[in-house]
């Protein structure tokens, strides 16, 4: 009996001292959603993008600008899902991507420019969805084209209700019946405050001062509750530091971040940014389309 024992501890003790395998986890995820579909998806997505371009080269002799090529998008996207055999939806498309919703697990994002503009989003998304130390806070990334022509996504469901937004980042000192935009209002505030002390920037502090002094009537608990207390009662909140360690590492525009639209609800619950680089996208398409 103590032979049994004494190898049973020694096995928990092996199983410890074993290495977390990200990676290893990463694929056996991904390998498990797969299998819940028909086909590959890998083979689907290549055909997406291929699809795709060739269908703008045959538009392109019959427009005046490049400019115009999004408009035809949705006659696009009808090629792709015929061709698919109705397994790829639309899911709209940006300045440089093209989007595809299949089944209930994936969203494929190819690039939807003639000068490859929209590989460097895809790869900026494969990198953030791959990395055990951001993957919790961005779609997670399952699959990807060697030259990012294309990445698999995990799908994640769009914020459009403010309520939705603020259950994320509750706090015992603002009231739950308080207005929607107000809340969201000093939600920013405590990030842009929150930020500021970290990256010594006197400026975004005092933008959070005024932005919570213009909001908090009506929200707050009592007239006691300050910006620093409000921000030293988010400190418990996981999500709240995750995201303002996120503005910083990846120069998040912070009202684009605490936004309907801008962020989703992933297949597990947690809160998901769906565009670390909003302000870049932003500018370059204005220059796309110029």
């Amino acid at each position: 009996m103590k032979l049994l024992f004494e190898n049973w501890k020694r096995f928990l003790k092996e199983a410890d001292d074993q290495e977390y395998d990200y990676d290893a986890e990463m694929a056996a995820e991904a390998s498990e959603l797969e299998q819940k579909h028909f086909g590959s998806i890998r083979e689907l997505a290549k055909m997406a993008y291929d699809t795709y371009h060739e269908e703008m080269q045959r538009f392109v002799s019959k427009i005046y600008s490049k400019k115009e090529l999004p408009l035809y998008h949705n006659a696009i996207a009808g090629e792709v899902y015929h061709k698919s055999e109705k397994a790829l939806l639309d899911g709209g498309r940006g300045s440089f991507r093209a989007n595809f919703i299949y089944g209930n697990d994936y969203v494929i994002k190819i690039d939807a420019t003639l000068d490859g503009s929209g590989k460097d989003m895809n790869r900026e998304d494969k990198e953030l969805g791959t990395d055990p130390q951001y993957e919790d806070l961005f779609p997670r990334c399952y699959f990807w084209d060697s030259d990012y022509k294309w990445i698999v996504l995990e799908k994640v469901e769009e914020i459009t209700n403010l309520n939705t937004l603020n259950q994320f980042f509750k706090s015992s000192l603002i009231r739950d019946n308080s207005i929607p935009e107000f809340n969201v209002f000093l939600i920013q505030a405590a990030i842009k405050y929150k930020v500021g002390i970290i990256t010594k920037d006197q400026t975004l502090i005092d933008e959070a001062k005024e932005q919570f002094n213009n909001y908090k009537s009506g929200v707050v608990m009592n007239s006691y509750v300050t910006l620093d207390s409000l921000v030293k009662d988010l400190d418990k909140n996981k999500t709240f530091i995750s995201v303002c360690n996120a503005i910083i590492r990846f120069n998040i525009e912070i009202p684009e971040v605490i936004k309907k639209y801008n962020s989703g609800v992933g297949a597990d619950g947690r809160f998901v940014i769906l565009d670390s680089s909003i302000k870049k996208t932003l500018e370059q398409g204005l220059k796309a389309l110029a």
